[in-house]
């Protein structure tokens, strides 16, 4: 030993090294795994600038940790290490709660969920990665990050990049986001029939992110529309998603042509605009069935945000361009596409409807109803979940040609005494079928009318169904659009106990939901982020939650 060497005595605290650990381990986030490291090469003697060079961690950062370990290091000069048992018990601690699979495994899998999997909608630009990149995209993951306790969301998920996660990393927490709902049931189905841990949600990103996934991911991934206004949208709306953290990310799947260098530019352009720092480009990461015009690959990109990124979004999204619902290059979306309103749709509009109890959401002319008052439809779904001024006793709903899929999370949300709404025939669909008793416990339909490819919808406010259970607390969640579906859930169910005469506890209702489903798995959700099949399925859980 020499002649500077300190050793102060002292026993193993195991509770102190695991809280210790955990500390750094909420600190570090994904990066832990740096941490991991330089606690492993304190199995020896080492000076701080020696930490730094083997590490590759900053003078600043060895410092942080050798500070937080400091109670257990022992120290010869200006070297230090940790005592044999507390580095066992240190890489105990900080060792990986999650592990994947064995690769073989996981392709065997993932390949017998991939031979169901929903045709490509070519309207929303999908192009399907192939297998092995889906389990290229999953092992980058697990070998780069620290996913203990993580949150990922893959925004939008085409490609089914969350069954490959999941079939390699069974224990990864997953949401997914998406517009298409043959996709959301096919991944949610698939969970369930695998017990893998992942959760759908309903958005469509020109309008919003899912509210329940602000500001609560890890690690975003997305392989979006390739117009660079698509791009600059999911960007946005993935920054939304992550958590105030340092050490978040979010991967970025994109491809240009060799000969349209242009494109490439305009996408750097965005991240400079979304203040986003690029860690890393993996050319040709990506591979696809189709593609061709891009080569049938793509980057990956690994971004990473700054304190001013999450500003630069929000900014971004209040001051939207004038085409920004095509974001597509291909069906009535693309970006060529006119943005029209239905041909005379304010003949629609019922005379006696007075402009000052009337709300106009959507792309309206200004012929008719010229003094009442108006909302986008992206600042209608925000103000349904804060509290606005939305007790209007009419409210009109321009949906055609690009927000048809929100009609009846829409009627679920309204407070209005009558709505009408303008859809795709095809959507109205949706208010009939499985969804009919969900629908029918707030809104009766007044009247349908089809005019060449549009319907007008007309529908009145029912009383609330005080003698039948399950439409009651139905109602009760539906009328509630700001609570989370389990906080809505749990008060219908006290309500409908104490107009009985009897006494539901909260923790009572909590494991009555709990129990079904749905409840145990959206209950953090919002009413009208829940994908279609949710919805329908809502209606059973509802009344096995009330069940003598």
């Amino acid at each position: 030993m020499g002649p500077g060497f300190i050793f102060i005595p002292h026993m193993t605290d195991t509770d102190a090294i695991n809280a210790t650990s955990r500390s750094l381990r909420q600190a570090w986030g994904l990066d832990f795994g740096r941490v991991r490291a330089l606690i492993a090469r304190l199995d020896a003697w080492h000076t701080h600038d020696e930490l730094v060079d083997g590490t590759g961690l900053s003078h600043r950062s060895v410092g942080q940790v050798l500070h937080a370990l400091d109670t257990w290091l022992e120290k010869d000069g200006d070297r230090l290490r940790l005592a044999a048992a507390d580095l066992a018990a240190f890489r105990t601690a900080s060792a990986p709660h999650i592990k994947p699979h064995p690769p073989h495994i996981a392709r065997q899998r993932l390949a017998a969920l991939l031979a169901d999997r929903p045709a490509p909608d070519l309207d929303l630009d999908h192009v399907a990665a192939t297998a092995e990149t889906l389990l290229k995209r999953a092992q980058h993951i697990a070998a780069t990050y620290d996913l203990t306790g993580a949150q990922i969301l893959c925004l939008g998920d085409h490609d089914l990049t969350s069954l490959a996660l999941a079939c390699l990393l069974p224990d990864l927490r997953i949401a997914v986001a998406d517009v298409d709902e043959r996709l959301l049931a096919f991944i949610d189905h698939s969970a369930h029939a695998h017990k893998l841990d992942i959760t759908t949600h309903f958005a469509d990103f020109r309008l919003e992110l899912p509210p329940s996934l602000d500001s609560s991911c890890d690690l975003v991934f997305t392989d979006p529309p390739y117009s660079p206004d698509g791009i600059k949208l999911f960007l946005q709306r993935g920054i939304a998603a992550l958590k105030d953290h340092p050490y978040v990310r979010l991967l970025l799947a994109y491809g240009f042509s060799e000969q349209h260098p242009g494109l490439g530019y305009k996408v750097q352009s965005a991240l400079h605009d979304l203040r986003l720092t690029s860690e890393s480009i993996l050319p040709d990461f990506n591979r696809y069935d189709g593609a061709r015009a891009i080569g049938a690959r793509s980057a990956l990109y690994t971004l990473r945000p700054t304190r001013r990124s999450r500003p630069a979004a929000v900014a971004k999204m209040r001051t939207p361009h004038s085409g920004a619902a095509r974001i597509y290059t291909h069906g009535r979306s693309a970006e060529e596409a006119q943005a029209t309103v239905p041909v005379k749709s304010t003949e629609a509009i019922p005379g006696e409807w007075p402009a000052r109890a009337t709300l106009l959401v959507g792309e309206w002319p200004q012929e008719k109803q010229a003094t009442a008052k108006r909302l986008a439809l992206a600042s209608y779904l925000t103000a349904s979940r804060t509290d606005g001024p939305l007790r209007v006793q009419h409210l009109a709903l321009q949906l055609a040609p690009h927000y048809d899929a929100y009609l009846p999370r829409l009627l679920l949300a309204s407070q209005a005494q009558t709505v009408l709404a303008i859809v795709d025939q095809r959507h109205a669909t949706e208010l009939t079928g499985p969804l009919l008793a969900l629908i029918e416990c707030k809104y009766r339909l007044i009247s349908r009318t089809n005019k060449q490819h549009i319907a007008w919808i007309l529908c009145e406010k029912q009383p609330t169904p005080y003698e039948d259970a399950p439409r009651f607390v139905l109602r009760h969640i539906a009328d509630r659009p700001k609570a989370r579906l389990a906080n809505a859930w749990r008060e219908g169910l006290i309500a409908w106990h104490k107009k009985q005469g009897t006494t539901l506890t909260k923790n009572q209702a909590r494991a009555l939901i709990s129990q079904t489903r749905i409840g145990a798995l959206c209950g953090q959700h919002y009413l009208t982020e829940l994908p279609l099949h949710s919805l329908a399925d809502l209606i059973a859980a509802a009344k096995a939650t009330i069940a003598d």
